[in-house]
């Protein structure tokens, strides 16, 4: 079958300050008891990172929500734009469910004349 994925604080096209935790959800669907067996985020097109120790409760469940951190090693240029995928594997089938979000890495806020921001 397929599992549904969200974020829960991040839009496509978003503006972020780093480190940024990413929140979200993972449901496994289909008939039965699906549960999802699996779970990774990549930047771009980077190696897949594991993000089933995230996860809570623990895999494999359903639902489960994760969370993470974007760090600026991951994302190391400012005002610039980022993909993240997260991937999914459930227990109905070999198929994987992935979403995407763009998002612009901020740049540091500066201060104002005078020293205020």
């Amino acid at each position: 079958m397929s599992a549904s994925i969200s974020f829960d604080n991040l839009n496509d096209g978003q503006e972020v300050l780093l480190p940024f935790v990413v929140n979200g959800r993972i449901v496994a669907q289909g008939a039965g008891t699906p549960r999802v067996v699996g779970a990774s985020r990549r930047i771009d097109d980077n190696a897949l990172l594991d993000i089933g120790p995230n996860c809570g409760p623990p895999l494999p469940d359903s639902p489960t929500d994760f969370s993470f951190e974007l760090t600026e090693q991951e994302c190391p240029q400012t005002n610039s734009n980022y993909l993240l995928t997260i991937r999914a594997f459930d227990s109905m089938g070999p198929a994987a469910t992935e979403i995407s979000v763009t998002f612009r890495r901020a740049g540091p806020v500066l201060p104002g004349p005078g020293g205020t921001q």
